[in-house]
């Protein structure tokens, strides 16, 4: 079982990584909407052939991904889509926000609910590889973090997010965005008996929640 220290050095490398997917809807404040669905085309293609390689065992992504994706489609090929449907989908502003909370929000929050394993009392959690939500940054711990504190990490995404969309749209629209992205992170939505990926729900739920209540 892996020490908690060395689950945080493997989180804050895949976070870091997270945590610069922020250049697309940084980058969209800058650009059209022609260009910039132009440019996630080509990165969503990129991402499914890089994506085949690793599944084929044509290259290896070990330190990137989490043990549970070995076998299964990555994260990243999920932002790539999450991102290009937003763009494509909803108002230009609310898609720069929705991907905001996708990158910042959900990655400082994934590194949040990391420390509460280093710094909890009993120091003895039995961390688990599955995460709560289907892909949410919530940790399963054996016997140690509880259903409060879950609902704790639960609050903080929804300031997080909140804070994050209130520096650019109306806090009231921020808000609803906020709920959206933090009920996708919360709750393991499926379809077809299949959990959906948390990259995937977190900027549709914030972006359909803040369509309905922005003026833009």
């Amino acid at each position: 079982m892996p020490k908690p220290i060395e689950i945080l050095k493997k989180e804050v490398m895949r976070k870091t990584i997270h945590i610069a997917g922020a250049a697309v809807p940084v980058s969209y404040l800058f650009i059209d909407r022609s260009l910039m669905l132009a440019g996630l085309s080509a990165l969503v293609m990129s991402a499914i052939v890089m994506e085949w390689a690793r599944l084929n065992g044509r290259i290896k992504l070990a330190d990137l991904i989490r043990q549970e994706e070995g076998k299964r489609v990555a994260a990243y090929v999920y932002f790539a889509v999450a991102s290009l449907a937003t763009v494509f989908l909803f108002p230009k502003m609310v898609a720069i926000v929705a991907l905001l909370m996708l990158c910042i929000g959900d990655s400082l929050l994934g590194l949040f609910g990391v420390l509460l394993l280093l710094f909890r009392r009993s120091g003895r959690a039995d961390v688990r590889t599955k995460r709560f939500g289907g892909g949410g940054i919530i940790r399963d711990v054996k016997e140690s973090i509880s259903a409060a504190k879950d609902a704790e990490l639960m609050l903080l995404m929804l300031l997080i997010c909140f804070l994050i969309g209130a520096l650019l749209i109306p806090p009231y629209v921020a808000f609803m965005g906020a709920i959206g992205a933090m009920l996708a992170d919360a709750i393991p939505w499926q379809v077809g008996g299949r959990v959906l990926d948390d990259n995937l729900t977190v900027p549709i739920f914030a972006s359909v929640l803040m369509t309905i209540a922005s003026p833009f």
